[in-house]
């Protein structure tokens, strides 16, 4: 069964554009806290209102690319869920 993609702009198809992808400083710098201390991406979502778990692992991907928190315990999942 194919999959309808339907998030296309001038031929390039958008991923997870439903995903709220702006973040404040206070937001970032509580993300770094809590990714650091070993919360899930569940809970972090919970904590910061976030709507969707999924927009923490995507900031998650962005700051271990920038080098900004290093991988833990636990991996993505963390230690304290």
């Amino acid at each position: 069964m194919a999959i309808q993609l339907n998030n296309y702009a001038d031929d390039y198809y958008i991923p997870l554009e439903d995903l709220d992808w702006r973040w404040t400083k206070q937001e970032v710098e509580a993300f770094r806290h809590m990714w650091n201390t070993g919360y899930s991406p569940e809970k972090i979502a919970k904590y910061l209102n976030r709507e969707d778990p999924d927009e923490v692992i995507v900031i998650a991907l962005c700051q271990l690319r920038k080098g900004a928190i290093e991988k833990r315990p636990g991996g993505m999942k963390g230690t304290i869920e």
